[in-house]
């Protein structure tokens, strides 16, 4: 799951579900894969990404890369 908030990490670490969803893969990654996300167009900008794993296992991420498109962010893409 990833997610966009204005919210420091280190002022209160993210809660699922408590900051503007981007997008979410539908099943699990294989290792060396690579998945992007696509934001919404109308989506305002936000300072800090949130990649979530919505379970108990551990998540994986060799890069993340966000670009962003005019202020908002658009294309998101995670390298496992």
């Amino acid at each position: 799951m990833v997610g966009l908030t204005d919210t420091s990490p280190q002022d209160s670490p993210p809660t699922l579900g408590q900051y503007e969803i981007c997008g979410m893969h539908p099943g699990a990654v294989g290792s060396g894969a690579t998945v992007t996300l696509r934001c919404r167009d109308n989506l305002k900008a936000f300072r800090y990404v949130v990649v979530q794993f919505p379970g108990t296992h551990p998540l994986n991420v060799c890069e993340i890369q966000v670009l962003a498109k005019r202020s908002g962010i658009n294309l998101l893409t995670l390298v496992a």
